[in-house]
């Protein structure tokens, strides 16, 4: 959904796409940038179109001890797990 944001074309959000699926694969959060020129009158609320992709950061984030199981607790739950 955030490369629906700002002004890609579809293959410059297919290489990202690739970055941030080799990235996540390798247990990394990644985040992406945009930024919005807001101009001389803000009008005080959430930018949430025309934003220009600045870039990718990606973080470890090795799985800590318990994860695993809390996770299977949570499907035998019923709740929805996003990976």
């Amino acid at each position: 959904m955030l490369f629906e944001m700002p002004k890609l074309t579809l293959s410059q959000r297919s290489v990202w796409l690739a970055q941030v699926n080799q990235l996540a694969a390798t247990n990394h959060k990644v985040l992406a940038y945009l930024r919005w020129d807001i101009g001389e009158f803000w009008a005080g609320v959430e930018p949430d179109q025309n934003g220009l992709f600045a870039g990718l950061l990606a973080c470890e984030d090795p799985i800590r001890p318990g994860v695993i199981n809390a996770t299977h607790q949570c499907c035998e739950a019923s709740i929805r797990v996003i990976w």
